[in-house]
């Protein structure tokens, strides 16, 4: 193993997604049951080692179709039939017109238990997606806890509360695309805690993503043909939320972001969020890939308790024990239907993070915006959105807003790594400390 402070071309150093240009930490996998709509995929792809820009000239001809073509193709099949079941599950779960379960923030604690318990029993069954950097953690772990893992455990359970409730309110096309927003929340947020760097391109994905959100309020959104839907009241109480559910998967991010620039220097603590770690195999340098796994098996334990406390103040735990549901369809049906959800959160982020190891980051940002459309087009057919004029313009203007912040991420990762590459060619040994 060379000196770990070395400039290594790889994912960990060089990839910028989605993420600051002044250093690529990455964030956990969303790791929520509406997770399935959220278009901000993770800058950081393991397997996006940067060496396109510098191997280009060395590339030899390879098959059209290949095996990888064929998993990464097997793999967004995966993910989009499990991201898609989510959140039609999720709507006709909640949805007054439809099972009408009014027990949104409870039910979801219970999926983060059932998260909870099928990721410790994969890191039981395979003790190898258990990070192996652990030198110095016990005397660490409590303000790791309580300075890392409970501020996002408490951020993402708003994101996964605020949207499952809004579900009683709206479609699942208005959340669909207002959710979308939680691009523009992210670099604003990114901005004010000085993890993005000001540009006049950020500030136009804003604007734009603002413009985009403003058109999806109308008077005519959020009915549906079978006029069972609520007034213009409730739906802007429902918009509200789905809004607020974005608003604090940015704050998810920020408070992940700030905790790893903090503890940029200290390896151990980065390995235990990223799961990350270089090793040097015959002389070549291989980054283990991150492991959502692990992740999972932080982040829902803490998500569980929250969610549970504020579902039993809110919804009330005597309420949901003595719901209609259990005698209505049985005890096991009525467990089955409650937590099946979660098994398709635990396997829509096997097939994500299958995606991850298999292709450039590109790839998912793309195939997330066709997701957004399939799902969009599945809850017309299914629920019978529709669409004002008005809703229609602002769902195209949405799409294209995420089409420029992909693009502007990808153009930055390109940057950054030929600024590496010449840096490295005036200095073959400089440290990335330099950079």
């Amino acid at each position: 193993m060379t000196d770990s402070r070395m400039l290594k071309l790889n994912s960990s150093q060089t990839d910028i997604h989605r993420r600051p240009s002044i250093m690529s930490p990455v964030d956990p996998p969303i790791l929520t049951s509406d997770s399935a709509t959220n278009p901000l995929i993770s800058r950081d792809n393991a397997n996006d080692d940067g060496n396109d820009v510098f191997d280009s000239d060395n590339k030899v001809s390879t098959p059209f179709i290949t095996e990888t073509s064929i998993q990464i193709i097997i793999c967004i099949a995966g993910w989009y039939a499990f991201s898609l079941s989510i959140s039609l599950y999720n709507k006709w779960m909640f949805d007054k017109s439809q099972l009408n379960l009014p027990f949104p923030i409870l039910i979801t604690s219970f999926h983060q238990l059932l998260l909870s318990c099928l990721s410790f029993i994969a890191i039981t069954l395979k003790p190898s997606l258990r990070p192996q950097q652990q030198s110095n953690r016990n005397t660490q772990s409590i303000k790791f806890y309580l300075t890392h893992i409970i501020p996002c455990s408490l951020a993402s359970a708003g994101d996964i509360g605020f949207g499952n409730v809004s579900f009683r309110y709206i479609t699942l096309t208005t959340y669909t695309m207002v959710k979308s927003s939680s691009i523009a929340f992210v670099l604003l947020f990114g901005v004010l805690a000085k993890l993005e760097k000001f540009t006049y391109n950020l500030l136009g994905i804003v604007l734009l993503m603002s413009v985009g959100v403003m058109l999806m309020v109308d008077t005519g959104k959020g009915s549906q043909d079978d006029g069972k839907s609520d007034n213009s009241g409730t739906f802007l109480l429902g918009f509200t939320l789905v809004l607020l559910s974005a608003c604090m998967s940015g704050l998810r991010w920020v408070f992940t972001q700030l905790l790893l620039v903090k503890n940029h220097d200290a390896d151990k603590q980065a390995s235990v969020v990223l799961n990350e770690e270089d090793e040097e195999e015959d002389g070549k340098s291989i980054t283990k890939k991150k492991n959502p796994i692990y992740t999972i098996y932080q982040l829902s334990p803490p998500m569980f308790i929250t969610l549970f406390i504020i579902g039993c103040f809110i919804e009330g735990l005597g309420s949901f024990i003595n719901a209609e549901i259990w005698t209505e369809r049985g005890i096991i049906k009525t467990f089955i239907l409650l937590l099946f959800p979660g098994f398709l959160v635990f396997f829509m982020t096997l097939f994500e993070f299958g995606i991850l190891q298999r292709a450039h980051v590109i790839t998912l940002s793309i195939a997330g915006i066709f997701k957004e459309l399939l799902t969009i087009l599945a809850s017309t057919f299914i629920f019978h959105d529709t669409l004002t004029m008005m809703n229609g313009v602002g769902l195209v203007i949405t799409l294209i807003d995420i089409a420029w912040y992909n693009y502007y991420r990808y153009s930055e990762k390109i940057k950054e790594q030929q600024e590496i590459i010449e840096m490295r060619k005036r200095s073959p040994t400089f440290e990335l400390e330099d950079v």
